[in-house]
């Protein structure tokens, strides 16, 4: 977690099913370690799984401060914010709620002055593909 805050995971436990815990936390994991076809798995799930709107906070924080704490790691902040997207598109969630956590990250995404690290990655297309993320957040 962050400073004087409590990490997800801490939150988790108390507020939610083990099923839902569970869910959350191989999301997490696929996003931030998993190879190329664990990623897309993992993204393809969130776009078309019901029964996770109590997950919809947590997946919004996780998004949020990975991209703030990865500015530098393009590829990985395109990720992030693919999984963003999937909130935003899944038309069985709601976000209207959350919405305002989600939306300076991509915003950051956008318009930030240095977003490409070492890791080579195109950060024209991380601020494509987060325009894009935030055109159809505006629109649903």
């Amino acid at each position: 977690g962050g400073p004087g805050g409590v990490s997800v995971r801490q939150l988790l436990p108390r507020l939610l099913s083990e099923e839902l815990r569970l869910y959350f936390t191989r999301i997490t994991l696929a996003v931030e370690r998993g190879n190329p076809a664990q990623v897309e798995s993992a993204l393809a799930a969130i776009g078309r799984d019901s029964g996770i709107q109590e997950l919809v906070p947590f997946f919004v924080r996780f998004v949020s401060r990975q991209i703030y704490d990865n500015v530098g790691r393009v590829e990985y902040c395109r990720t992030l914010v693919r999984l963003g997207g999937k909130l935003v598109s899944n038309p069985h969630l709601h976000l209207e709620l959350n919405l305002h956590q989600l939306l300076p990250p991509l915003i950051t995404c956008v318009v930030a002055r240095r977003l490409a690290g070492g890791d080579g990655g195109n950060h024209w297309a991380l601020r494509e593909e987060a325009a894009e993320v935030l055109m159809a957040a505006c629109s649903t």
